[in-house]
């Protein structure tokens, strides 16, 4: 068994470059559909493709849409627009959510019991929305700076953040308190996507060295796994059986 990472500005995509992205930010898989789904901060867009070489777009006109997540046959968006809600089963957008005092809306991940969490990197927040009662609240403002990639830890009922920040840290975030605390030190800045692997490992990018990097655990050292690239953004994780 080995991880597979997809990059959505360096490997797979680069066969629709000419016909469907503009200024791609993130990409999430469908397994049960087998689809790739993939945002554009240039044209507001979310576009589908099974073959990596014909798409179609789902979403259009929501301003940059940037993270991606699925949960529960529900495609959560974060725009410039708020919090774009798209039903797999149905192929509709349901819901543009506002968010309340967000200015740059950047990742998203859910947690375990359906909650959305949503970075914001320029008002330094990271909010809340509440499927069970259509809440949006801010969850986190302080002790954050320029949050990015979150992803959820079910192993541990925890949230994990990377930074658009010089000497990035990777933080924590207990659930449900919100308690933070610091996971990681690093040296690097601007980091961006955040994956895991099922064994725990994590995998982050830099905008400021063009890599990507994994971290085996807290008392491990970053290790870059691949390199020279161009705006390196979000991606996502899986394991392949080759």
């Amino acid at each position: 068994m080995k991880t597979i990472l997809s990059f959505i500005l360096a490997l797979y995509f680069v066969s629709l470059s000419a016909a469907g992205l503009n200024r791609p930010e993130s990409v999430c898989y469908d397994f049960q559909t087998e689809t790739y789904y993939v945002s554009n901060t240039g044209d507001g867009s979310i576009i589908a493709s099974k073959d990596l070489k014909t798409y179609a777009p789902i979403v259009q006109g929501k301003g940059a849409v940037r993270g991606l997540y699925i949960y529960n046959r529900t495609l959560y968006a974060a725009s410039e627009q708020g919090l774009l809600v798209y039903e797999l089963e149905t192929d509709k957008l349901v819901k543009t959510l506002p968010v309340p005092g967000s200015v740059f809306l950047n990742d998203v991940t859910v947690d375990s019991v359906g909650n959305v969490y949503i970075t914001d990197s320029k008002a330094s927040k990271i909010f809340k929305y509440q499927p069970s009662n259509q809440d949006v609240s801010t969850f986190l403002s302080q002790g954050i700076q320029n949050p990015n990639g979150i992803i959820y830890d079910s192993a541990k009922n925890r949230l994990l953040l990377v930074s658009l920040r010089p000497n990035s840290p990777i933080q924590e975030i207990s659930l449900p308190d919100g308690k933070l605390s610091l996971y990681k030190s690093t040296n690097l800045g601007n980091l961006d996507g955040l994956g895991m692997a099922p064994d725990g490992e994590l995998y982050f990018s830099s905008w400021q060295s063009g890599a990507i990097y994994r971290l085996k655990d807290r008392n491990s050292e970053p290790k870059q796994v691949w390199s020279r690239l161009s705006g390196a953004a979000d991606f996502f994780t899986w394991i392949s059986g080759d």
